[in-house]
């Protein structure tokens, strides 16, 4: 997610769907390489990447 500068509450969504449903299936989820202003964008909305990876979200 290098290249990914701008992220919003749906495809904060989306990443909570995909990796509930890897979770669910036994398959592994990774968020890598993640930009420091889409961590800044996903701190404001109360998560991480470690959150939605570990089900907590």
């Amino acid at each position: 997610m290098t290249s990914v500068t701008s992220i919003g509450a749906l495809c904060l969504q989306t990443l909570i769907a995909a990796a509930r449903s890897a979770r669910d299936n036994n398959h592994d989820f990774q968020i890598s390489n993640t930009s420091d202003q889409v961590l800044a964008q996903m701190a404001a909305m109360g998560m991480t990447p470690e959150l939605i990876v570990e089900g907590c979200a």
